[in-house]
């Protein structure tokens, strides 16, 4: 399905936060493009529901509740995109090149600012004091809205399939939808909306549906294909099988930091996410339901743990980036080397770990990656009192759309061949915070099964990195961080041979997950983080490459069945690392389509800019003139408000000619003459200036885009803006209108 929303009139999708003079700003990407968070449209439509069942008598609420959600209780059937202005993608992609472009005759002025205003304007509002019926001191408030005439449209998914009588809610709601955003009931945000894919072919039919009890007439059942069956038959050789979650929307995978009204996202999608997400499917795909776990194909497959499932971790240029702890580089210092401290601590310098993840070439260079967030406000709205709370203001951090992660899932061959069968080749889900609403979509893509990594050569001497947190028990059965703890485990993995733990490096951090059928989250533990690191020296121990080897597929401490304890094992890095970058500079030069009328907008406003500079340049040489000759030579505002409304009032050269013919030898134009301004108002034509006035880079942009620019606007424009600014000048220095 498909929601599509056409502005009627302007419309402040706010963003909670203001940028220089203007106090309320409205939601835009990085590069300046405006879009409907999905949260606000989920918010209205979900308003708009209930208005609609007040309106034809539906008491249960219930309803509205199955599609959209209970805050904080149930999720909705319902996932909604955010909506973007059409053709987003295409515009996105090239404005994108054009700006990175070095070489790109637009770079110099694409900016977020320019773009923005394309879209947008600015409006301002003030409040009147009822005694004194004039302005309120201090209550001047400046707006930048969204322009009518935008329409915006984006995705409906089905997280769990609607039902008839829930399609011809929904079906009502957009229709019944007629305003959204800030000031809304203020004369802002007059919308019509409209809803793509529900076979419904008018509103009587809808609310036939939407009336009827007979819910085996509406209700539209989801079964198990008899031929859709799980058939995994062991093998008996391990394999992995790698997979690539994209992310479609923004994804909140919250962590514990942060302030109060702000959720945190982690940087890479942990293992028991991917599971949660793998095991949901499956119910889904099999129709299972709350019974899930007597089927037995689910039981072995998610309970019993024939599978393994790893955490996924940023996926950029081929290349999959782990957390390396133990990596510093100098406080304060931009160069490109950085320190293992794992080897040596630099002296008398302050360290700091990366905070990027890392490409270990095995060699003496790294490649770093940061995975790219953005923060989204968000507030609730009293649907009786008709604006937000207050006391419910909060922001998430989300990972970007368009960020890769790479995993992998460890198990028979038999049982991976028929997951990569039963799922397909690619998929699309659902995962972390507000699923149903702006964030969490995914699609998984899989790819081909490959041989688990084996060691070889190994020497008594190695290092441990962790790639998902460790969790450890101490004697009484609790988590615990510790050297004493790590030690006990080791030696029971290596057969109690002698073990020395010669360095650690290290974050903790608590985990903690949430149980779907109980309903809540199970036990908090403590753990070594990602990325912490352990300096391992074995003495006498046999078989050590295949102990390795085991730890290396099934992981070490506790809890390895959910994807804790995943490890990486070096026998050898480096005291230090150069950090390596890619270069990204080289783009194909392209011919802009779908963004050309906005490179034209943005043209045509830079050519204004510089017209309206040169014009005030112009005014105030010919003030200070003025003033040079004690106002001999002045020229009153009187005639310069004359002048600025004749040529307002022409339409070509030849009819301002006859205008200042009219003016000849009168005193008007002598003034006029002694200004030696005569000749080049009569002229008024000013483009044999442009080359000198329009930088280089805006003409050939000119040239390319093939704007046409009209002479006669352009002049008329300049003097206008000439007079204007002469003007100003006269009234800063006191000149009286004569």
């Amino acid at each position: 399905m498909k929601i599509k929303i056409d502005l009627l009139s302007y419309t402040l999708i706010g963003s909670g936060e203001g940028a220089g003079i203007i106090d309320s700003d409205v939601v835009l990407d990085d590069l300046g493009f405006p879009y409907i968070p999905s949260r606000r449209v989920k918010g209205v439509l979900k308003e708009s529901a209930k208005e609609v069942c007040d309106i034809l008598g539906v008491k249960d609420y219930s309803i509205v509740g199955n599609i959209f959600g209970e805050d904080g209780f149930t999720e909705g059937k319902l996932h909604i995109d955010n909506l973007y202005i059409n053709n987003y993608k295409k515009i996105k992609e090239e404005i994108k090149i054009l700006k990175n472009d070095k070489k790109s005759t637009y770079k110099t002025f694409i900016n977020p600012s320019q773009i923005a205003s394309y879209y947008t304007t600015i409006r301002q509002q003030t409040s009147i004091d009822e005694d004194g019926e004039i302005a309120k001191k201090g209550s001047l408030r400046t707006f930048r809205v969204l322009k009518p005439n935008l329409q915006f449209e984006g995705k409906l998914y089905e997280i769990t399939p609607l039902n008839k009588k829930e399609k011809a809610l929904l079906y009502l709601a957009s229709i019944n939808l007629k305003r959204i955003g800030t000031s809304r009931n203020r004369g802002f945000g007059e919308i019509s909306c409209l809803i793509e894919g529900i076979k419904i072919s008018s509103i009587d039919e809808a609310i036939q549906y939407l009336n009827s009890d007979n819910d085996k007439n509406i209700t539209e059942e989801i079964k198990s294909s008899n031929s859709e069956k799980f058939d995994g038959n062991k093998k008996g050789n391990v394999k992995k099988l790698f997979y690539k979650i994209t992310a479609l929307s923004p994804i909140v995978l919250a962590k514990e930091i942060g302030e109060q009204n702000t959720i945190n996202t982690e940087k890479y999608i942990s293992s028991t996410t991917v599971r949660g997400l793998f095991a949901n499917k499956f119910i889904k795909k099999f129709n299972l339901g709350n019974a899930a776990h007597e089927n037995d194909n689910f039981y072995n497959l998610f309970l019993k743990n024939e599978i393994l499932f790893t955490s996924a971790y940023p996926f950029k240029n081929g290349k999959i980036y782990y957390p390396a702890l133990y990596l510093h580089k100098e406080k304060g210092d931009d160069n490109k080397y950085v320190y293992n401290v794992l080897e040596e601590v630099p002296d008398n310098k302050k360290t700091k770990s990366l905070e990027k993840m890392v490409y270990n070439t095995n060699d003496e260079k790294i490649y770093t990656y940061g995975v790219s967030t953005t923060f989204y406000f968000h507030n609730a709205r009293d649907r009786e009192k008709g604006h937000s709370t207050g006391e419910e203001i909060f922001y998430y951090e989300a990972i970007n759309e368009g960020e890769e992660f790479k995993g992998f899932i460890i198990g028979d061959e038999g049982y991976l061949e028929e997951i990569k069968r039963i799922y397909g080749e690619t998929f699309t889900s659902f995962i972390g915070r507000s699923k149903s609403a702006q964030y969490g979509l995914v699609n998984i893509e899989f790819g081909d099964l490959e041989n688990t990594d084996d060691l070889e050569d190994v020497d008594d001497e190695f290092i441990i990195v962790a790639t998902s947190p460790i969790i450890l028990y101490n004697e009484w059965g609790f988590s615990e961080v510790s050297e004493k703890t790590l030690k006990n485990y080791l030696q029971k993995h290596f057969d109690d041979c002698d073990i020395n733990v010669e360095k650690i490096i290290s974050r903790i951090e608590y985990v903690e997950n949430f149980v779907g059928i109980w309903g809540m989250k199970n036990t908090r533990e403590l753990a070594y983080s990602p990325g912490s690191a352990f300096k391992i020296i074995i003495k006498g121990c046999d078989n050590l490459e295949e102990k390795l080897n085991n730890i290396l597929i099934y992981g070490f401490g506790e809890k390895t069945d959910l994807g804790f304890g995943r490890v990486k094992v070096y026998s050898f890095l480096n005291e230090g690392y150069k950090i390596e970058y890619y270069n990204s500079d080289e783009y194909e030069e392209i011919t802009p389509q779908f963004s050309k009328v906005i490179l034209e907008d943005i043209v045509k406003k830079k050519a204004n800019e510089i017209l309206k500079s040169k014009a005030f340049e112009k005014a105030n040489d010919l003030y200070k003139k003025i003033k040079k000759f004690n106002d001999k030579k002045a020229i009153s505002n009187n005639l310069i408000g004359r002048l600025e409304g004749m040529l307002s009032a022409t339409d070509e050269f030849d009819e301002w000619e006859r205008k200042l013919d009219g003016l000849n030898n009168k005193p008007a134009a002598e003034t006029l003459k002694d200004l030696n301004l005569w000749d080049d108002l009569y002229k008024l034509d000013i483009s044999d200036e442009y080359k000198n006035m329009f930088y280089d880079n805006l003409l050939k942009s000119i040239n390319k885009l093939n704007v046409e620019l009209d002479n006669f606007e352009l002049s008329k424009r300049y003097w206008i803006y000439f007079f204007k600014y002469l003007r100003l000048f006269n009234k800063q220095g006191g000149e009286k209108d004569e």
